[in-house]
C-alpha cells in the first residue's frame, strides 16, 4: 500500500542564539509571541523573535515564514486534489477538519506543487535506453473561447517515468526535432518509439526510430476490417485476409509478402482533385505502409507513454470542464507522474520546497525540504 507522508508541524520554534543575519552567537530573545495558524491539529504556535542589531523570527518546523498556513495543510491540498477532488471540494474537506481554506489557496498550492514536481523530474542525470514520445490535446476552459492545448509527453520505456512534458504540437517537425535533440543530450537516449505521426519520422533518425507495435497493429487491422466489408472481388478479400494474418501472426518474411500484395495493386491510380479514392488504391496504400514499416514495428510498444497519458491526465480531465491556464496541464501531469513513481512512502514535503529568507527567519531552524 502506498503511504503519503505529511510534513511535521511543531508547536514551538527552537531557540537559537545564533544571529540570523551575521551568524554570530550574540543574539538574544527580543519577543515571545503566539500566532494563530491554519492547521488540522494546531491552532496556535509559539514563535521567537531574536535580536542582534537586526531582528529575525525563528519559525516552528512546518510553518513557512510570512504564512499562517502550515506545510501540512498545503501538502493535504495537493494530495486531495491529486486523488480526484476539485479545488472547492478540497477546501470543504479542510474546513470540516478545522483548517479553513479557500479554493484559491488550494489552486496556488497545487500549482506550486506541480512546479516543484517538474524540477524534481529534471534533477540529476541518468541514462535512458529507450524513450517513448506521444502527443495529446488537452481541453481548455476559457470563457467564450474553448479550445484544446497540444501537449507532448516523453516517457522512459520500461519504467514509465516521465522525462519531459511540454506545450508542443506533435505535428510541428522543427519543435519536435529540437525536443528530441535536447533530451538526447540530457539522457543519452539510444532509441525512440512513437506512433505513425509524420513529424516523428522526420524529426528522429530512422535508424533509432521504431513504431509502436500495438498502435500499428490496431490501426492497420481496423483499416483492413473496413476495407474487407467493402471488397467485392474474392481476390481482394483473400489479399485483405492475408494482410490481417500477417499482422496477427507476423512471419519473418512479412515484408516480402506485403510487398507482393502491393505489386498486384501497383497500377491503381490516386484520386484526382475532388474525386473519391478507389478501393484498389486504398488497399495498395495499406499494403505499402505495412511493407515499408515492417522492419521498424516488431520491436517495441509505446504502452508506457499511453498509460501515463491516461493515468496522469485523461482520466482526470474527463471529469473537468478544462484547465483555465495553459501551463496548468504541464504542472498537473508532472505532479501526478511524480506521485506515481515516488515509491511506497511518498514524502509530500518534497513538493513544498521554498527558498529561505535570511532576513526574517532563523535559518538554522528552518525546515528546509
Amino acid at each position: 500500500m502506498r503511504r503519503y507522508i505529511l510534513p511535521m508541524v511543531k508547536e514551538e520554534a527552537p531557540v537559537d542564539r545564533g544571529c540570523p543575519i551575521c551568524r554570530r552567537e550574540s543574539g538574544h530573545i527580543h519577543e515571545r509571541a503566539k500566532r494563530e495558524v491554519v492547521d488540522i491539529r494546531l491552532g496556535r504556535v509559539l514563535k521567537w523573535r531574536m535580536e542582534c542589531g537586526r531582528t529575525g523570527t525563528c519559525q516552528p518546523e512546518g510553518i513557512k515564514a510570512h504564512s499562517e498556513r502550515s506545510q501540512r495543510v498545503r501538502a493535504l491540498n495537493v494530495l486531495l486534489y491529486a486523488l480526484g477532488l476539485s479545488y472547492r471540494a478540497v477546501a470543504a474537506v479542510l474546513w470540516s477538519v478545522g483548517a479553513p481554506e479557500s479554493p484559491a489557496s488550494v489552486y496556488r498550492d497545487v500549482r506550486a506543487g506541480g512546479e516543484a514536481a517538474r524540477r524534481l523530474h529534471h534533477r540529476g542525470k541518468r541514462r535512458v535506453r529507450v524513450a517513448g514520445i506521444d502527443g495529446t490535446g488537452q481541453r481548455m476552459a476559457e470563457p467564450g473561447n474553448a479550445h484544446s492545448e497540444n501537449l507532448t509527453l516523453v516517457v522512459e520505456v520500461g519504467s514509465g517515468r516521465v522525462l519531459e512534458v511540454q506545450l508542443l504540437d506533435e505535428q510541428d517537425v522543427e519543435a519536435v526535432q529540437h525536443l528530441v535533440q535536447e533530451l538526447e543530450a540530457r539522457y543519452g537516449i539510444d532509441a525512440w518509439v512513437s506512433d505513425e505521426a509524420p513529424s516523428y519520422a522526420l524529426a528522429i533518425d530512422p535508424s533509432r526510430h521504431y513504431l509502436c507495435t500495438a498502435h500499428f497493429k490496431k490501426s492497420k487491422l481496423a483499416r483492413l476490417s473496413q476495407l474487407r466489408k467493402q471488397a467485392r472481388s474474392e481476390r481482394m478479400r483473400q489479399d485483405l485476409d492475408k494482410l490481417q494474418t500477417l499482422l496477427r501472426e507476423p512471419p519473418p518474411d512479412g515484408h516480402r509478402q506485403a510487398y507482393e500484395i502491393w505489386q498486384h495493386y501497383r497500377r491503381a491510380r490516386p484520386p484526382g482533385p475532388g474525386q473519391k479514392a478507389s478501393l484498389r488504391w486504398k488497399v495498395k496504400q495499406v499494403a505499402l505502409s505495412i511493407s515499408d514499416h515492417w522492419s521498424r514495428v516488431w520491436h517495441l510498444t509505446n504502452n508506457d507513454t499511453e498509460r501515463t497519458i491516461g493515468l496522469c491526465l485523461t482520466m482526470r480531465s474527463q471529469l473537468m470542464r478544462g484547465f483555465k491556464v495553459k501551463e496548468d496541464p504541464l504542472r498537473f501531469v508532472s505532479l501526478m507522474a511524480w506521485l506515481r513513481h515516488a515509491g511506497d512512502r511518498v514524502p509530500l514535503a518534497a513538493l513544498l520546497s521554498h527558498p529561505v529568507s535570511t532576513e526574517n527567519s532563523c535559518s538554522s531552524h528552518q525546515h528546509v525540504i
